[in-house]
């Protein structure tokens, strides 16, 4: 896993979308175990994006993150409800 977070890392610097980061993993807190820290990685990328359409959007990530519920989980129709708030507003597509 390691060999693979550390390829990663380094595909992600190879891309030059952001400044090069430190492709070498780290410890995770008083643990065991070798991370890569893919915090950084979201941090740099997320300021490297100059679109104001993505930048207002908040940082989230997948609904399974805060939602709870394998049942919720299961409802797409629950799913679009619970991450509405922080979609896109409707746009006006009429012909001009």
């Amino acid at each position: 896993m390691l060999v693979a977070c550390t390829a990663a890392a380094v595909m992600h610097n190879e891309l030059a979308i952001t400044q090069p980061l430190d492709p070498r993993t780290r410890p995770f807190w008083d643990r065991p175990y070798q991370v890569l820290d893919a915090g950084r990685y979201a941090a740099a990328l997320l300021a490297a994006v100059t679109d104001a359409g993505i930048r207002w959007r908040p940082v989230l990530g997948a609904v399974d993150e805060f939602v709870d519920s394998t049942d919720a989980l299961g409802r797409t129709e629950f799913l679009r409800a619970a991450v509405a708030p922080a979609s896109p507003p409707a746009e006006s597509h009429a012909s001009e």
